[in-house]
């Protein structure tokens, strides 16, 4: 949480003080759904056809 906030800071000033930690539990939420991985599953298959 503390790299989210120092991360959010130095990418979008002040107002990444709220936005990295948001980001963060986003990012974590759809890597834990396997969205990632299907996303990429669905990329990589694309070119198969």
């Amino acid at each position: 949480m503390l790299i989210a906030l120092f991360a959010g800071f130095q990418l979008f000033g002040v107002i990444g003080l709220a936005l990295g930690p948001i980001l963060l539990v986003i990012a974590v939420s759809l890597y834990q759904e396997h969205v990632w991985h299907d996303l990429w599953n669905v990329m990589m298959s694309e070119g198969k056809k």
